[in-house]
């Protein structure tokens, strides 16, 4: 019961971040876009993503203790949409395509730091929310494989760990930059992946404390 609770507190958290990161962008607040002025910003995609994010690991928890339709509604539209999304910006980055999905209606500065398309995030960071969607649908399909979901989210964390890494230690590879091809994975991106990733640790087995 402890862990669920653990993880429906990370998982509140979480949404709460990318809801304030959103807000950021839609009312101009830098400050709430970027932790520094010379940090890359979490893109505002990214902070939908979140907020998506949090939703399944909230049904994951949910999932943890009984079954309803409400959640498998929810579960089954935040996958969708974080899938779409993440999986279309990935799509385009490979094609060397601008869609237009990259802004999401929020037009990010052409000349944002560290970043090769306005609106689009790290490599690193596409592939980690596509493992949360990967989540979301094992919830869907095979609810009781506990350890694939564990698998998955101890994935997620590692990929914040490794960022939050690269920024102590200067190595920008390790948050995802590639200089023209890869814009760097944003610190609090990083901590947030962090906490979603433990998160998704932490449930057991359906219908078992």
């Amino acid at each position: 019961m402890r862990k669920r609770l653990v993880a429906r507190d990370l998982a509140l958290a979480v949404i709460l971040a990318g809801i304030i990161v959103a807000a950021g962008w839609v009312f101009g607040i830098p400050a709430l876009t970027s932790i520094h002025p010379q940090l890359v910003t979490m893109k505002f995609s990214t902070a939908v993503s979140f907020v998506l994010s949090g939703v399944i690991l909230l049904c994951v928890v949910s999932f943890a203790s009984r079954f309803s339709d409400w959640i498998l509604f929810a579960d089954a539209t935040a996958v969708i949409l974080l899938a779409l999304i993440m999986g279309s910006l990935l799509l385009s980055s490979f094609a060397g395509v601008v869609t237009g999905i990259e802004s999401l209606g929020i037009v990010e500065d052409a000349k944002a730091i560290h970043t090769t398309v306005p609106g689009r995030p790290s490599l690193l960071t596409m592939t980690a929310f596509l493992l949360v969607a990967a989540e979301g649908i094992a919830v869907l399909l095979a609810p009781r494989a506990v350890s694939l979901r564990r698998l998955c989210g101890a994935a997620v964390l590692l990929a914040g760990a490794a960022a939050v890494l690269g920024y102590l230690l200067g190595i920008p590879a390790l948050y995802g930059e590639i200089p023209g091809k890869s814009t760097a994975m944003a610190l609090h991106t990083a901590v947030l992946f962090m906490l979603l990733g433990a998160g998704f640790a932490a449930p057991g087995m359906p219908g078992k404390e």
